[in-house]
């Protein structure tokens, strides 16, 4: 499923649409948004895969692989990032 979610995405989809029709965690109501986090808040919740994902993507990027985590298969997107103080 998740390989068919980034084939939709790479036809023009969007990402938030796809969370919204697609997701079952919690972040379906948020089109997927996790909100701002950490590395390691990330780490401790889904796992060095998912940062790993996250933290090799650009704004506006999204896992080009399906990525195992606790919670299932992800597509992993990043919309920005911010400095910590």
């Amino acid at each position: 499923m998740a390989e068919e979610l980034i084939a939709e995405l790479d036809r023009g989809q969007n990402f938030a649409d796809l969370a919204k029709r697609e997701s079952v965690d919690t972040s379906k109501q948020k089109g997927g948004d996790l909100g701002w986090i950490t590395p390691e808040f990330a780490a401790s919740r889904a796992g060095s895969k998912f940062v790993d994902a996250f933290t090799s993507l650009r704004a506006g990027e999204y896992s080009r692989k399906p990525v195992n985590t606790p919670y299932g298969w992800c597509v992993v997107g990043l919309e920005g990032t911010r400095n910590l103080p």
